[in-house]
């Protein structure tokens, strides 16, 4: 859980070039290895770029976790029973001293696991593989369109064309 942070998850939070490839609506739990956590029922979202649960914590508040993909080494499935949800579970690299995520240094080790209470798990599964292997993040503006640079002010991110 160490490596997710608070963040916006809205349409206007996304990179340059980020997009949403798939979201499973309700009933999702995010497990610190294999030790439950108080952020469950909510939605889990991935883009090109990031990993993203939404909804209330333990303690009833609206939050929005991210974590960037990145930070994904592997991911599997795991199947569930007659009483326990299928999984999918996700191996993570090391941990960044930057983060301020939702918990302490975390007690699960190198991964997460996310719980489909209401199914979708195999899709969901399909399509975070898609995301962490088409590396979208990894591609730079600058190098697909030299002629083109971010430039940032206060109120707004312009994509402008050459100085």
């Amino acid at each position: 859980m160490d490596r997710f942070t608070y963040g916006d998850s809205s349409l206007s939070s996304f990179s340059f070039g980020e997009f949403q490839i798939c979201s499973q609506e309700g009933g999702v739990r995010l497990y610190d290895g294999s030790n439950k956590t108080g952020f469950e029922n909510g939605e889990a979202v991935v883009t090109s770029h990031r990993l993203i649960w939404r909804g209330r914590s333990d303690r009833g508040e609206q939050v929005s976790l991210v974590m960037h993909l990145a930070s994904v080494r592997g991911i599997e499935e795991e199947s569930g029973s007659f009483t326990r949800s299928d999984k999918v579970v996700v191996h993570l690299g090391p941990r960044s001293d930057a983060l301020s995520g939702p918990s302490p240094p975390s007690r699960g080790a190198n991964l997460i696991k996310l719980s489909f209470k209401s199914g979708g798990e195999s899709d969901f599964f399909v399509k975070m593989r898609e995301a962490i292997q088409m590396g979208q993040w990894k591609i730079k503006v600058s190098a697909c369109y030299p002629e083109l640079q971010m430039r940032t002010t206060s109120m707004q991110t312009c994509l402008l064309g050459p100085s």
